[in-house]
């Protein structure tokens, strides 16, 4: 879930309704959030509105890669595929993001 700051993201254990913490390190707001397909329930990913997109261990609570997104606008959605690919919508078109085996993004640009 999102605190209502909107510069981080925070980790709710929804049975227990606890706060588990928060993720901190954007500039501007947080406006999306996706567990990764792919991972084992322990890696997010979030967009925010200064198009930058970050990947996170949830277990260590810290920010493990990201990738700003020049020209693209604030981040609006985020959708996670099997693959590991994660498209963003952005305000001004679509990326395709693709991390490879040493966890470096590549990306598609497409409008």
């Amino acid at each position: 879930g999102f605190n209502g700051s909107g510069c981080e993201v925070s980790l709710w254990d929804v049975r227990s309704k606890k706060l588990l913490g928060d993720l901190r390190g954007n500039e501007q707001g947080v406006n999306c959030v996706k567990f990764l397909s792919n991972s084992s329930g322990n890696v997010v990913i979030s967009g925010s509105k200064d198009s930058l997109v970050k990947l996170w261990d949830i277990s260590k609570r810290e920010c493990i890669l990201e990738k700003r997104l020049p020209g693209m606008g604030c981040i609006t959605d985020l959708i996670s595929y099997p693959d590991g690919s994660v498209m963003c919508s952005t305000m001004n078109g679509c990326v395709l993001l693709t991390l490879d085996d040493r966890n470096m993004i590549t990306e598609t640009v497409c409008f």
